[in-house]
């Protein structure tokens, strides 16, 4: 059986000479046949070593047979560890019911002493049976009576025999000991090392991928590690180490790949021998493809939910070390970190980026965006077109309804404006009741038409609570050199033009400059009337919240 807490063993010279001087001591000592050392590797239950007097080429090749075989299938081991005493003595082996009788004669033993090799201090719990290392046996070839000094030799050699296999055992415990504190030590300098990054990284966690594949690689010492993201049916490589991955890469998540288990389960999964799956599983032929042995992978969760995982494989025939996956979690956990901090920042960006209560653009980040369309349609000789709308009486709907009905047309209006837009149109908020739509692409007609077609949406169909709401308009183009703020000073005066002709109305601004074929041809609004005869008094933009009521008739 293993015994817990003790530490494996490795061939050493020094032991196996140290049991060997101790077997012929054991033999010259009390007359035996032969002697025999047992060195037990406890962590798995099996005889580890064996080192025997025996100098007949058939007896001791039984003997030694005996090495790497599991203790437990040994009737003399099962009848020492029954035994009470250390020392188990059989004067007569023909005539104990413990030892088959084909034993005995493969042996050539009439008599035994047999003692456990047991030390206290090799993985034994305090206040525990101590931990049995191994065994020594006397044989001898007639049936004879032990006397107490014999016994006293065979405990006192054997008391020997323990101390040398004691000492190994607490070597080898060290050693490996060190070597998990250097494993340790390497995998927490991995771990800051990505901690470092995942505090730094200040929009993509794509670094940090690349980052987690390279470091868990090197400290499992695989041949590939890489960093996944679940997508539907498959998997999305973000960040990869070693040259059969690269990101960008997709993987498909069927049958009984190390991901697939993932994806299905949502815990970690090892896969010992990609040989041994399947012939018809698609992971198999991949793996055996790049030469691929083994792999383990752990989930990656963002605020709980399965985002993807972490993947290392292994081209060695030793698979993956004891305890990989638990060091993959520990960077999957970084890598959840990092992809909720991303995410929380693009959140905050958005944010601030957008009106809070429409979800438009807000008036800083339309005024930007017109700049950077501005400067695109001057570069590729493009047109632009802007439209700018202010709603009717808006003051009369708070007067008379109430803030949160104002609030409520608000919103309205921008979800009804908003269906009306293109993939590549930004529509904005620049003030209390007043909004922007830039038409990139769009010459004075069908800036025009579109703003016609949003007065009839906001115009046609009653409001909840406020009934009938309308709006007006004003529209301008840019010319090739025309500027941003000359562009919305434009469509503003054009807008107080639709105000002064009786609301609810479209104007178009005269062009902004000497422009292209697509500058406006026409002077007047939607009713043939004359349009804007000045830039009237430019407003600029005005935060959310701001009235236009103040100072006009409106």
């Amino acid at each position: 059986a293993r015994e817990p807490g003790a530490a494996p063993m490795t061939p050493d010279d020094d032991l196996g000479a140290a049991l060997a001087r101790i077997a012929d001591a054991a033999r010259a000592a009390l007359g035996a046949e032969r002697a025999t050392c047992y060195a037990y590797e406890v962590t798995t239950g099996t005889v580890g070593s064996v080192h025997t007097t025996e100098s007949d080429p058939a007896v001791r090749g039984l003997i030694e047979r005996a090495a790497g075989r599991p203790a437990a299938r040994f009737p003399l081991w099962q009848a020492q560890r029954e035994n009470r005493d250390p020392l188990m003595l059989i004067e007569d082996t023909s005539a104990d019911a413990r030892i088959p009788a084909t034993v005995v004669d493969k042996l050539r033993a009439a008599s035994l002493i047999a003692v456990r090799l047991e030390h206290h201090d090799v993985g034994a719990r305090p206040g525990a049976e101590p931990t049995v290392l191994g065994a020594l046996y006397c044989s001898f070839g007639g049936r004879r009576r032990f006397r107490a000094h014999e016994c006293s030799v065979a405990r006192s050699l054997a008391s020997l025999a323990s101390l040398a296999l004691g000492h190994a055992h607490m070597r080898v415990q060290t050693t490996r000991n060190l070597q998990r504190v250097r494993a340790l030590e390497a995998e927490q300098a991995a771990l800051r090392r990505v901690a470092t990054q995942v505090a730094e990284v200040a929009g993509g966690a794509g670094d940090v991928h690349s980052l987690v594949a390279r470091e868990a690689r090197s400290l499992l010492d695989v041949d590939a590690a890489l960093v996944a993201r679940f997508d539907g049916a498959g998997a999305v490589v973000e960040g990869a180490a070693g040259d059969q991955f690269r990101a960008g890469d997709h993987l498909a998540l069927g049958g009984a790949g190390c991901l697939a288990t993932v994806a299905r389960t949502g815990s970690y999964a090892t896969v010992p021998d990609y040989a041994a799956l399947e012939a018809t599983a698609p992971v198999r032929g991949h793996a055996l493809h790049h030469g691929f042995r083994a792999g383990t992978a752990v989930p990656v969760r963002v605020d709980g939910r399965l985002w993807g995982g972490i993947l290392a494989t292994t081209c060695d025939r030793d698979g993956i070390r004891d305890g990989a996956a638990d060091s993959l979690q520990r960077f999957a956990d970084l890598v959840g970190l990092t992809i909720a901090n991303a995410e929380a920042r693009a959140t905050l960006v958005q944010q601030a980026m957008r009106d809070p209560l429409t979800g438009l653009a807000n008036s800083r980040t339309f005024f930007e965006r017109l700049e950077a369309e501005r400067r695109r349609a001057a570069r590729h000789g493009r047109p632009l077109s802007l439209v700018v709308f202010d709603l009717d009486g808006f003051k009369r709907i708070n007067d008379t309804y109430g803030h949160p009905a104002g609030d409520r047309v608000l919103v309205e209006f921008a979800t009804r404006v908003r269906m009306l837009t293109r993939t590549d149109d930004t529509l904005g908020r620049t003030g209390g009741e007043e909004f922007a739509w830039l038409i990139p692409e769009a010459g004075a007609d069908e800036a025009h038409t579109a703003a016609e077609r949003a007065r009839r949406a906001i115009g046609e169909r009653p409001f909840p609570v406020a009934g009938t709401v309308t709006v007006s308009a004003g529209v301008a183009t840019i010319a090739a050199e025309g500027s941003a703020r000359g562009l919305f000073e434009a469509a503003d005066a054009a807008m107080y033009d639709a105000k002064r002709a009786g609301r609810n109305t479209v104007r178009d601004a005269p062009s902004t400059g000497p422009g292209p074929p697509w500058a406006p041809r026409r002077a007047g609004g939607a009713d043939g009337t004359a349009g804007a005869g000045g830039p009237g008094r430019p407003r600029g933009a005005r935060e959310a919240g701001s009235s236009t009521e103040d100072g006009r008739a409106d």
